[in-house]
């Protein structure tokens, strides 16, 4: 990987980190605009945020992605993309029926596909929330579709727009995937070993085997990250991650909250009976009392708990490495299109 580096930033190839090495690639990082590329900063240790990233002289997977883009991250891939993605949104309305859109789109995704060097998955179309577009399901090999988007007669142009970005970021993660497996190729296991580690299909870690990833070289080291948040050592936290982004806490949140608000006001109605209370009534009233209030300070923290959640989800879930990648890409796509994407 050293070599690697070394020789795409125009200094000595050595083989070794020597400090013509390190000040090269702190340059690098430093003339590195994370915001032009991807409409994104990058976020500091003390809570600042910066568009290009921090001169340490030491890169990170992410950073040797955005040095050596691969399959969809290629910016000729995604403008060639963009072209023809926009040709076929220019004439969405015109496409009158389903199938010619289905038409239409599969051969969009085929070229895709074949500048990837992607497994083809099984393309579906399928019923879905309005505001969803699309999603890939790795060990099924599926890329779906939203239904309505290809039978409903009015689209807007926005949706149309929204739906090839997607496609773009769903194939995203077949790509990363396809060099997951060509890594674990490249670490020398087998068919098998690989199948039963990632519960992926014969056929994907098949065409994965005849193009192994030297696991040392910088595409090694990307699909190692991926690696391990999919199937790894982070794998649980991207389970519990993607968990929380699904959970509907808001429903929670205000159910809990109506309950809360209930306790309170049956407090304030104790402490305005104590006032006068007295006897076996001022005792009875005191028991309640610390019966409701263990209620309110239950019911507190699990607001507070459930509302850090609910603000977490959606930063932890664009934070994980094959989202973060996935987001970039697709950014790279609309940068070569004249409409922009959601903003995650």
């Amino acid at each position: 990987m050293i070599k690697e580096v070394q020789q795409k930033l125009n200094t000595p190839a050595t083989g070794k980190p020597d400090i013509a090495f390190v000040k090269a690639v702190a340059r690098w990082q430093a003339s590195y605009n994370l915001f032009i590329s991807s409409d994104r900063e990058v976020s500091l240790k003390n809570g600042k945020t910066s568009m290009v990233y921090p001169s340490t002289g030491v890169l990170n997977p992410e950073q040797l992605s955005k040095m050596f883009p691969t399959g969809l991250a290629r910016p000729e891939t995604a403008a060639a993309y963009a072209k023809n993605a926009q040709a076929l949104s220019d004439q969405w309305a015109s496409l009158a029926t389903k199938d010619k859109r289905l038409k239409a789109v599969y051969s969009l995704l085929n070229r895709l596909l074949a500048a990837a060097g992607v497994y083809e998955p099984e393309f579906l179309l399928v019923n879905m929330p309005t505001e969803e577009r699309g999603a890939f399901s790795p060990q099924k090999w599926e890329l779906a579709l939203n239904s309505s988007l290809f039978s409903r007669r009015q689209v807007s142009p926005e949706e149309v727009d929204e739906m090839l970005t997607t496609l773009y970021h769903e194939v995203r993660h077949a790509d990363q995937l396809m060099q997951v497996l060509r890594y674990l190729a490249g670490r020398g296991m087998t068919v098998t070993q690989i199948k039963q580690i990632t519960s992926m299909r014969g056929k994907q870690v098949q065409a994965a085997m005849k193009k192994p990833i030297p696991p040392g070289s910088a595409q090694g080291i990307v699909a190692r990250e991926w690696f391990e948040s999919y199937f790894g050592s982070q794998r649980t936290y991207r389970a519990m991650v993607l968990r929380d982004l699904n959970m509907n806490f808001d429903a929670a949140i205000a159910a809990n909250t109506a309950e809360l608000n209930r306790l309170q006001a049956q407090l304030h109605l104790i402490n305005g009976q104590l006032k006068t209370a007295t006897g076996q009534k001022q005792s009875d009233l005191n028991r309640e009392k610390i019966m409701v209030q263990a209620g309110i300070n239950r019911f507190s923290r699990l607001l507070a708990e459930q509302r850090a959640k609910r603000d977490g989800a959606y930063p932890a879930y664009l934070a994980l490495p094959e989202e973060r990648d996935a987001w970039d890409v697709q950014k790279q796509v609309a940068r070569n299109f004249n409409f922009r994407p959601e903003t995650p």
